[in-house]
């Protein structure tokens, strides 16, 4: 089963906007556009993302829930590799990416695995819904400037008008009412 991740607070089209923000530090947000990525990773390159801060986050995941997996042999199982399933499902440890924590609720079943053995198979199942899987958003390319500078002091004293209005508007009555004086000390 597929579920979705929904977060009300992250607006992921800030990220598509990163030409209009400056960034202080030299880390980007990701290394390349999306279709850059994908090319690197179909060609098995790795490690694409490792000096970025968000590469791709993720959008949902994917659920199983009573998992059951057989192990077959061309030779009976040893006593001690069924004797160390066993204690790994007992304690609540894992079998290959699938975890086996006591902590799940299932009313079908009281174990968190059941482990079961004919020669050779093995048999191993897990009613606990598992995350099998994620499915990502790869970032927009980042665009961020880097050479901010600070604004001078006097950046807008061009833009503020020194003349004193000769009235105000009363906002509450619409009226028109004389310029208060300048205060002076």
């Amino acid at each position: 089963m597929k579920v979705s991740i929904t977060r009300p607070w992250m607006d992921a089209g800030l990220l598509a906007q990163t030409a209009n923000y400056y960034r202080s530090g030299e880390t980007k947000i990701s290394s390349g556009s999306p279709a850059e990525i994908k090319r690197g990773l179909m060609s098995q390159k790795t490690g694409l993302g490792d000096q970025t801060l968000l590469p791709s986050f993720p959008t949902s995941f994917i659920v199983a829930k009573d998992i059951h997996i057989i192990l077959s042999s061309t030779s009976t199982f040893e006593a001690n590799t069924i004797k160390d399933v066993k204690s790994c499902s007992q304690s609540g440890g894992g079998f290959f990416c699938f975890s086996t924590s006591k902590s799940s609720n299932s009313s079908e079943h009281r174990e968190s695995a059941v482990v079961t053995h004919d020669g050779t198979n093995l048999s191993i199942k897990t009613a606990a819904p598992q995350v099998i899987g994620w499915i990502c958003e790869l970032t927009p390319e980042d665009h961020c400037h880097t050479d901010y500078s600070a604004l001078p002091s006097n950046e807008f004293e061009s833009r503020v008008n020194k003349e004193k209005p000769a009235s105000t508007v009363n906002a509450v009555s619409g009226g028109r009412f004389p310029a208060s004086p300048p205060l002076t000390p």
